[in-house]
């Protein structure tokens, strides 16, 4: 046995354990590794702002505070909006209970008799749905339970998210030390390469963050056009719903159609057919022109991933870290990307996950008849 063989069969192993060791305290580490790491993408897409302060010769510490003012007067106004449909479908929830009890009944019934294996996840939404008394002191330990189960993490989401407005402060406001840190570890020929690779970091974060915030705003207008052409109560409240989970790549887009279809069976007057057939036909117009027409426009291609490893990717940081790590899943592979083709023998890796040229033109005109084509 060579020795070339046992260095590769070594360096396999000691890859696969390191990568084993890493996602062991990725997952165990999730609460206080998560927050630092959405502090760090959001900073880095504020950095455009951030630098035209600056180069005012506004202080460091100003300039930061107004580019973190920004994003959360964007963030503000986004949770506002959702806020107060939410606020109508949960002023109606007790309609809601009385039209969608039979209904669940019904598919019940027929998913019994036709497939022959009882759902228990149906009995249970019954059971959630059916009134129940006031005086009921079993009811009462189930609402206060209920209520514990969603104020703990509630308070857990509201600690993090200004866990994560701190870090996004101090990541802006030592922006030049830790760039120069980062300079320091490499030697003054590869410095300008390195210097590239951290703008086009940089880049992937701001086109995919911000260009996210506009698809968001988009997307919830084709569905509510969608949802209001077919008649559903609720339109603006699943088309916000809808267009915010659309920050899950393809996930998100079928949750946001299911939940359209659910609560679509619920208005009267509508034959479920049609609602199934509208909803879908809506949410695969939304994501067509979402895929092949706004984001080469508004994120471009600077985060470069091809469809099999985006899907991998949030799957990947799905089962890391649940919805957040399916939110940075992508432009983290993004990030991993613009240093693997800044690596010469990683550059291979980078190709690899990177998309798939089918055009030489630089119109994007032409690359989106071309990606028609060419699916």
């Amino acid at each position: 046995m060579s020795d070339t063989f046992i260095r590769r069969f070594l360096v396999i192993i000691l890859t696969l354990l390191g990568v084993y060791f890493m996602t062991f305290a990725l997952i165990h580490t999730q609460q206080y590794i998560a927050p630092l790491v959405l502090g760090g993408l959001f900073a880095m897409s504020l950095l455009p702002l951030y630098n035209i302060l600056r180069n005012r010769k506004w202080g460091a510490g100003i300039s930061a505070l107004v580019s973190l003012s920004v994003l959360v007067i964007a963030i503000g106004i986004l949770v506002f909006v959702f806020s107060t449909r939410v606020k109508s479908v949960v002023s109606e929830w007790n309609n809601l209970q009385t039209e969608m009890l039979p209904k669940i009944n019904t598919a019940q019934d027929y998913l019994d008799d036709k497939v022959g294996v009882q759902f228990k996840e149906l009995d249970r939404l019954v059971e959630f749905m059916k009134p129940k008394e006031d005086k009921d002191s079993q009811s009462f330990s189930i609402s206060t339970r209920m209520v514990s189960d969603t104020m703990n993490p509630l308070f857990g989401v509201v600690g993090s998210f200004f866990l994560i407005l701190i870090y996004i402060y101090f990541f802006l406001f030592f922006r030049d030390h830790i760039h120069n840190a980062i300079l320091n570890f490499f030697s003054e020929d590869h410095q300008p390469t390195v210097k590239k690779a951290l703008h086009n970091t940089a880049v992937v974060c701001r086109q995919y963050f911000v260009g996210k915030m506009f698809l968001i705003v988009i997307l919830a207008i084709i569905y509510y056009t969608g949802l209001q052409i077919i008649g559903i109560n609720y339109a603006l409240f699943l088309a916000c719903f809808a267009a915010i989970l659309s920050v899950i790549p393809y996930v998100g887009n079928i949750l946001g159609a299911g939940v359209a279809i659910v609560l679509g069976m619920v208005t009267q007057g509508l034959n479920p057919l049609t609602v199934v057939i509208g909803v879908g036909i809506t949410f695969t117009i939304a994501q067509f022109i979402e895929s092949y027409i706004l984001e080469p426009f508004i994120i471009g291609n600077q985060v470069g991933l091809n469809a099999l490893f985006t899907i991998l990717a949030v799957v990947f940081g799905g089962a890391l870290w649940g919805i957040v790590g399916m939110v940075v899943a992508i432009p983290l592979v993004g990030i991993l990307k613009v240093i693997f083709d800044a690596i010469p023998w990683t550059a291979p890796i980078g190709t690899l996950i990177g998309n798939i040229e089918e055009s030489n033109s630089n119109t994007k005109i032409s690359t989106l008849l071309q990606k028609i084509k060419f699916w």
